[in-house]
């Protein structure tokens, strides 16, 4: 429910089609390759989204000799003096392909050949016996394959001598691969916008990364040189990514070898590999186990690396706290206005990787396309917690949004005392992906709504189901310890992210989903008395909003999710289930700031006209009694509706639909209090269908809620979209 949320609060937020132009074509899906194109073992959806994501036939475990451990310094140490040489495969005698290479030792030690710091020991030469052989240089394409291949001197074959990291910032990095890989050079408008850019520094100067005397700029440049592709067979999917990417089995061995905190903090920089440990690692791992420090935590050293390096290479690395401080302290929280106006966009490219750098150039066209004008959006449609990885672990199964500590076998790991204990790792780095997005927003003065809440595990790419569940709630106790032990610590985090990033908005829901969603899942709350389920949850209301203030200072939104239906014979479509009806009205949000309330139409015509004066009155009756702003709009889809939901509930749904819509309308106009948030459509799905990646069908069942990430599910006609936005130019307010 918590994913689904994101679809249907402030606006009719469904997916839309139109036959309006496409925005242009986003840099990511249109990447060639790099100039040092790799094969990754790292698990990526494939283009049969059916298949594992597990990685290819494992290659054979690379074990450390004594002379690589001769090799081994800390970042600290390492020499300053390394640069990329042209002759590197003279020198040492490879004349193997850099795929293979790579794929056999492992990118850091193919990128120590590289830069003149060693030559291979004679394990590795024997190791590497049986690549491909490059081909000569003067052949840019592999003409079995059509993968670009890279250029070494294409600065010299175009004139360009320019700073990557300027050519990519003014033309775009899928440009600059162009000219690497020697599919083309520059035009002359393309030259013309470089006129100012640095000059690279003479190849013939040893530089690193870790160079003291570079800046950050230049170090970033440095690293993008060295980075590599994860071809998945479908370019959609396809990753440029920077250093060592384990496989699943790599990681797991990793994990029995030192266990899971140390490998991450080796991950993050924040953990000196002692010789014992590499002793330990060494046979699990392809390369070096320094290798498995991400580049970006090698260079940081207290410099600002910008937020559009971080974006570009979030999927497999979110910076930390102190890596963003920079970014953070001139912040500013502004005013809320008079009417919320927002068009939420959360997940419209399907699931698919490396989609976090396609976000902000949507979000940039919904702010300023003509279609959205006469609205004059006054909030970021960003939703950087849903839009940005993790969406996966290092095992690549779909992140657990309970973050309750579990092992392995998905048994929970409980304290001293026998209580859940919070999985703060995957919180922090969820929130910390968003981050980048939210301050991406931020910096262009807009406000934002710090989706601190969204995760959506209802559907799993890869993981087993089994270890997505918590244990049932068989008592009041319970209820209130999962509360207390689980519910409040994750909050508590959430709302200082939010802070940091001065969010205007941060919203709250429930143990499980919306407020009262959990009554209706968990059948001993569900059976309580009606009086003790809002006692109850309003304890919860009145225990964690005062714990979020503590943290937060902005405007705090709670999510609800009741049926206030009491069900009537004549209406069997509308039958009472468990956790539901008109008592609900008692709990009140007086403690809130404002309210969103979800709501779905079911059944038929006449159903749903009765379903929407039910609701609405009782949520007229909340407003008024608490005095608070409000939002929200039932949604209106098709596998809520006909016999197959109900045998009473008429098949009129195609019939009956643009109906159903404008009655839906007529009643929100009819309301004596409006809501806060207007209720604006999504963009036309056109903006966004030339980059979607894989979207779940029928056929995913087996994997839990396919439809909430169903593309063409979520997608609503032309005609219905019309609706909305003639209703949104009718209530905007200046």
């Amino acid at each position: 429910m918590k994913f689904y949320l994101a679809l249907v609060l402030f606006a009719w937020l469904t997916l839309s089609g139109c036959n309006s132009e496409p925005s242009t074509n986003s840099e990511t899906s249109q990447r060639s390759a790099n100039t040092e194109t790799y094969q990754s073992s790292a698990n990526q959806m494939t283009t049969d989204p059916m298949a594992s994501r597990e990685p290819g036939p494992e290659k054979a475990p690379l074990k450390a000799t004594s002379s690589d451990k001769a090799q081994k310094t800390s970042r600290e140490s390492r020499s300053s003096q390394t640069v990329s040489i042209d002759n590197w495969r003279e020198l040492y005698g490879l004349s193997y392909t850099l795929q293979c290479i790579d794929d056999r030792l492992g990118v850091s030690t193919t990128r120590q050949f590289q830069t003149g710091e060693r030559g291979p020991t004679e394990d590795e030469r024997q190791v590497l016996k049986g690549c491909d052989v490059e081909k000569s240089k003067s052949s840019n394409n592999d003409s079995d394959s059509g993968t670009a291949r890279s250029v070494a001197d294409w600065r010299e074959l175009y004139g360009l001598s320019y700073a990557i990291n300027c050519i990519d910032d003014r033309l775009g990095a899928s440009i600059t691969r162009k000219f690497q890989d020697g599919e083309r050079g520059p035009t002359d408008a393309e030259r013309q916008k470089l006129q100012g850019c640095d000059v690279q520094s003479d190849s013939s100067r040893p530089r690193s990364a870790e160079s003291d005397d570079l800046t950050i700029e230049a170090r970033v440049a440095i690293l993008k040189d060295s980075g590599g592709w994860i071809r998945t067979g479908n370019p959609k999917d396809d990753q440029f990514v920077l250093g060592y990417v384990p496989t699943a089995d790599e990681w797991k061995c990793g994990v029995e070898a030192v266990g899971v905190s140390v490998l991450r903090d080796i991950k993050a920089g924040n953990h000196s590999i002692t010789e014992d440990e590499e002793g330990k690692l060494s046979p699990c791992f392809r390369a070096s186990p320094d290798s498995l420090t991400h580049p970006l935590a090698s260079v940081w050293e207290g410099h600002c690396i910008p937020l559009d390096v971080f974006l570009e290479f979030v999927d497999y690395y979110r910076p930390s706290w102190e890596q963003l401080e920079c970014h953070l302290k001139d912040l500013e929280r502004y005013e809320m206005p008079n009417q919320m106006r927002y068009v939420m966009l959360s997940d419209p490219y399907g699931i698919r990787n490396s989609k976090s750098i396609l976000f902000p150039p949507l979000w940039d066209r919904v702010m300023t396309d003509p279609y959205y004008k006469d609205l004059e959006l006054n909030f970021s449609p960003s939703m950087g917690n849903m839009s940005m990885p993790p969406s996966y672990d290092e095992e690549y199964n779909s992140i657990k949004c309970h973050s309750a500590l579990m092992d392995e076998n998905g048994k929970l790991i409980l304290d001293e005392n026998g209580k859940i204990i919070v999985d703060e790792y995957w919180i922090d780095e969820a929130l910390r992906g968003a981050a980048i997005a939210w301050i991406i927003e931020k910096t262009k003065g807009r406000r934002i709504y710090a989706d601190t809440d969204m995760c959506g595990d209802s559907y799993l790419v890869q993981g087993n189901k089994d270890h997505y569940k918590l244990p049932p709630i068989n008592s009041i106790q319970d209820f209130k310890d999962r509360t207390l032990n689980l519910v409040i610590p994750q909050y508590v985090i959430r709302a200082k992210a939010a802070e940091a990033v001065k969010a205007e908005m941060m919203q709250i829901n429930g143990v499980s989903g919306e407020i009262e969603v959990v009554f209706s899942r968990e059948l001993f709350l569900g059976n309580l008395p009606p009086s003790e389920q809002v006692e109850l949850a309003q304890w919860y209301l009145d225990t964690l909003i005062p714990e979020v203030r503590k943290h937060f200072h902005g405007t705090i939104w709670v999510a609800s999710y009741a049926n206030y239906d009491d069900g009537d014979p004549d209406f069997p479509g509308a039958a009472k289930s468990l956790g539901s009806g008109s008592y609900w009205k008692n709990l009140s949000f007086a403690a809130a700031d404002y309210v969103s309330f979800t709501m779905y139409a079911t059944c038929d015509l006449r159903h749903t006209q009765r379903y929407f004066n039910v609701q609405y009155d009782a949520i007229m009756h909340i407003v008024q009694r608490d005095n608070i702003r409000w939002g929200g709009a039932a949604a209106v889809e098709k596998r809520y509706f006909g016999p197959d939901f109900h045998k009473s509930c008429r098949d009129e749904f195609d019939d009956k639909l643009v109906e159903i819509e404008k009655l839906l309308i007529s009643k929100v106009e009819s309301l004596p209090i409006q809501p806060y948030t207007l209720n604006i459509p999504q963009a036309p799905r056109s903006w966004t269908k030339i980059d979607e990646g894989y979207s779940p069908t029928q056929a995913d069942a087996s994997k839990g809620d396919w439809q909430l990430f169903s593309l063409d599910v979520m997608e609503t006609s032309a005609e219905i979209r019309e609706l909305w936005m003639e209703y949104a130019k009718k209530y905007v307010l200046n």
